[in-house]
């Protein structure tokens, strides 16, 4: 009869401590699809704004290949700045409804777990 009360209380724990590491590594593996999709979309950006820097250093090698007045150089710097600024207000745009997604996400989920 000893030995099988020893026995049970080993077999509790190992039952206890792998139903504990089971909902430690769901609770651990339960986030990485927003950090990956916050991972994805910042290479994304990076990637977009590299393109941009070289398709602009290329138009302003060929621009300076040509004689142009003042205006004209003002205008196309000016044009540069501009693709710049729409493209970091895309992206700063793109980065917040991905924000607003995964709150939304995480409420979603916490509701369906928590609440009955």
């Amino acid at each position: 009869m000893h030995k099988f009360s020893i026995i049970l209380k080993v077999s509790t724990m190992v039952l206890l401590g792998a139903a504990t590491m089971m909902s430690i590594s769901g609770a651990i593996y339960a986030r990485p699809a927003a950090d990956q999709q916050t991972r994805q979309l910042k290479r994304q950006q990076r990637q977009q704004s590299r393109q941009l820097k070289e398709e602009q250093h290329a138009t302003k090698a060929v621009m300076n290949q040509h004689p142009t007045t003042p205006e004209a150089r003002k205008r196309f710097n000016n044009d540069l700045k501009m693709q710049r600024h729409m493209l970091r207000n895309s992206q700063k745009a793109d980065r917040r409804t991905a924000k607003e997604n995964q709150e939304l996400a995480k409420k979603a989920h916490y509701r369906q777990t928590v609440l009955p």
